[in-house]
């Protein structure tokens, strides 16, 4: 397989698939599930949550929107963390249930208007 090293993961393109693989160092405690992950543009180690993260974005019922955001991401060539993507999309639908088409405009408005000017937390490590 092909691998490419990326910030936080690493791709791997394998039979026509590509595939995000993120290393992460469990972080020592009984009933711990913190995690380090090593960021490779920064040249440091970030802490989170993998449980938290997974938990945010299956219990927020915009898996379909982030989905077709992180798609848009792809198609247009940008770079910036998925993980933004799940929370500013989630954030972006709070209170709002529209069709997936009227969700995906909302979420792309509050990316143009709130990207700069707010801060978004990991779910794992605020």
């Amino acid at each position: 397989p092909n691998a490419k090293a990326q910030n936080v993961s690493i791709n791997i393109s394998c039979y026509g698939k590509s595939v995000d693989i993120t290393p992460g160092r469990m972080q020592p405690g009984f009933y711990n599930t913190d995690h380090s992950l090593y960021l490779s543009r920064q040249d440091t180690w970030r802490k989170t949550n993998i449980d938290a993260h997974t938990s945010l974005v299956r219990n927020s019922f915009r898996t379909n929107e982030i989905k077709l955001t992180k798609i848009w991401k792809y198609n247009h060539n940008l770079e910036f963390p998925s993980l933004l993507i799940e929370v500013m999309a989630i954030e972006a639908l709070n209170g709002h249930h529209w069709s997936i088409e009227d969700n995906f405009l909302q979420i792309l408005r509050f990316f143009r208007d709130h990207i700069h000017t707010r801060t978004f937390f990991d779910p794992g490590n605020t």
